[in-house]
């Protein structure tokens, strides 16, 4: 779909389970930034197929994480949801330091 001001819309989400045995603490990252949450043209909502309780906080970099605990026998999130985007690419820093996987530090 094209948006005559703010360049285009696009669709966009996840169904994603996670199966377990035992209940399971689990952080996710599956949140717009919230500099995007302007672009939104419909409701972004993490939906779980049960019951769980979630608490959503903002690490050091501003991203929205959401803490749960996983209960025995798993659990699907999934969203769905419309963003506008200008369908500029995103800015770069190509003066930016490229590390493999193995040289980063441990968490």
């Amino acid at each position: 779909m094209q948006d005559r001001d703010s360049g285009m819309f696009i669709r966009a989400g996840y169904e994603i389970g996670f199966m377990t045995h035992v209940a399971t603490p689990m952080v996710t990252m599956l949140n717009l930034h919230p500099s995007r949450v302007p672009d939104l043209r419909t409701s972004h909502q993490v939906v779980t197929s049960r019951p769980v309780a979630m608490e959503e906080y903002a690490d050091s970099f501003g991203n929205i994480c959401t803490r749960m605990t996983v209960p025995p026998g798993g659990v699907t999130l999934s969203c769905d949801f419309v963003v506008s985007d200008s369908g500029r690419p995103d800015r770069q820093a190509l003066d930016a330091d490229q590390h493999s996987a193995d040289m980063l530090p441990p968490p």
